[in-house]
């Protein structure tokens, strides 16, 4: 199914900052909203993707993150990926703080399902409870996640320095998805788990695997034969940190459909801090 737009918010997406930019990122970003516009939604979702992995790593272009998320829900919204779309509008609706999409520029499906995951984030902020003693426990695992915890020089008083207030608690997750032929994660150079062709691990959490310091979690592809595909993500308290994607499992490997040698073709790191 074709997810066709209007001009109006192809011209109103590439307006201000984002029209301006000449890099990489913003040259996947413009790309892919112009390939949506077009109604190739599965190219428009593979160069969103690397919009969205290039502008992830760069605090300071949120803005153009968010843009970036919300234009890979609607193509995949109109490739009926809804696993995918849902995920990708939450992370558009977050960065954009709930700000209304303009009815004149989106369809209605479109508003409906940023409005739609919208509400089930407010009524999830909503529902969170007070401090308890289950926070408290929330808040050890975040130590051992990697959250900062401040204290004082010390000299040779004998008072007990009093306990740092918890900070809001650090989960992490990984998810391996889309992979022709194996997709395979590594913690600290131990395999973790693997996923079979075309299939999806989920945000699988390693919160409580991680151990003090820097913690390196690596992603192996591992052809048998052929073409490859690939998706790995990392996410930090559900936001999403890092992510590496190329062509579509079963329908277009990357470069092209280039064949690559059997054994591990694709190999990426991440870090994460520990306590």
């Amino acid at each position: 199914m074709r997810l066709l737009l209007s001009t109006l918010a192809l011209s109103a997406a590439l307006a201000g900052p984002l029209a301006a930019a000449d890099d990489p990122a913003a040259a996947a970003l413009r790309e892919g909203i112009a390939l949506v516009e077009a109604g190739d939604l599965d190219q428009a979702a593979t160069r969103l993707q690397t919009a969205v992995a290039q502008l992830g790593s760069d605090p300071a272009r949120s803005r153009e993150l968010g843009s970036a998320h919300l234009y890979l829900a609607m193509a995949e919204l109109g490739r009926n990926q809804m696993d995918s779309a849902r995920t990708h509008m939450r992370e558009a609706w977050t960065r954009r703080k709930g700000a209304r999409l303009d009815t004149h520029a989106f369809p209605p499906r479109v508003i409906a399902l940023y409005d739609e995951v919208g509400l089930a984030l407010k009524a999830k902020r909503a529902g969170s409870p007070g401090p308890s003693k289950a926070l408290v426990g929330v808040a050890a695992v975040s130590a051992a996640a990697g959250a900062v915890v401040a204290s004082s020089g010390g000299g040779g008083g004998s008072a007990a320095t009093p306990p740092p207030t918890p900070s809001t608690p650090r989960t992490a997750s990984v998810r391996v998805f889309n992979s022709d032929d194996i997709g395979r994660v590594l913690l600290n150079g131990q395999v973790l788990f693997e996923m079979g062709l075309g299939q999806d691990s989920g945000p699988v959490d390693i919160t409580t695997r991680l151990g003090p310091g820097a913690n390196e979690i690596a992603f192996e592809l591992v052809n048998d034969h052929g073409a490859i595909a690939y998706g790995f993500e990392v996410r930090q308290n559900d936001a999403l940190v890092f992510q590496e994607t190329c062509g579509l499992v079963l329908r277009a490997g990357c470069e092209d459909d280039k064949k690559y040698p059997s054994g591990v073709v694709r190999h990426y790191v991440y870090t994460l801090r520990g306590q």
